[in-house]
């Protein structure tokens, strides 16, 4: 996956789906990032009741007139709460949602919040978009040639800036060896021999990388 930033809420591209954040607030969510242009779009589904906040909970609404022709409200939890885990674990809801419909890139509207440092607030985001964003297919040539997975490869940091988005690409780089021993793991255990293995480290060895 790749990651990008911009400023500004206006200085978008296009993508599949907005993320905006919300706090689980004591009768309505509460925004959690700097959205209030885009208020209006969402205000009937938040009125709605079936919105609250909840960590790791998400309402799409369909928009248009977006770059994105839908949002994904979703819950944070309660802000006196939030720590760098549940970050993870509320985004991760975000890609199981885009591997339902289908959808390859996402804009996030990174939440503000001044209990966890900057640093922290981008790796919990991008570890749980990247870590879930794996599909091991090697074994089902047929089963997937009518349904094939469907991965996240495109992320933009709305409010961020390049510093975020280098964060977030270092940790891309350290999700691929992650899904690079998942690969190992899943395999066939006739074909991933410890001959095998030693091969793969040899290969390592002489490319250098790092696992």
């Amino acid at each position: 996956m790749e990651f990008t930033s911009t400023q500004h809420l206006e200085s978008r591209h296009a993508a599949d789906l907005l993320v905006i954040p919300f706090w689980k607030g004591g009768k309505h969510p509460e925004e959690a990032s700097e959205t209030h242009p885009l208020s209006k779009t969402f205000s009937e589904a938040l009125a709605s009741g079936d919105f609250h906040g909840k960590e790791r909970e998400v309402l799409l609404v369909y928009v248009k007139g977006q770059p994105e022709s839908r949002f994904a409200l979703l819950g944070l939890g309660p802000k006196s709460e939030i720590n760098v885990e549940k970050l993870r674990r509320a985004y991760s809801s975000i890609v199981r949602t885009c591997r339902h419909k289908r959808l390859k890139s996402v804009n996030i509207c990174l939440p503000k919040c001044a209990s966890i440092e900057q640093r922290g607030l981008i790796q919990g985001i991008a570890e749980g978009l990247l870590l879930p964003n794996y599909a091991f297919t090697s074994l089902k040539h047929d089963s997937i040639k009518d349904d094939p997975p469907v991965l996240l490869q495109k992320a933009a940091f709305v409010g961020g800036t390049k510093s975020d988005s280098t964060i977030a690409n270092k940790c891309a780089t350290i999700a691929e060896s992650v899904n690079f021993v998942r690969d190992l793991v899943n395999g066939n255990a006739d074909d991933v021999t410890s001959q095998h293995l030693a091969a793969v480290a040899r290969g390592l060895e002489k490319t250098g990388r790092k696992i």
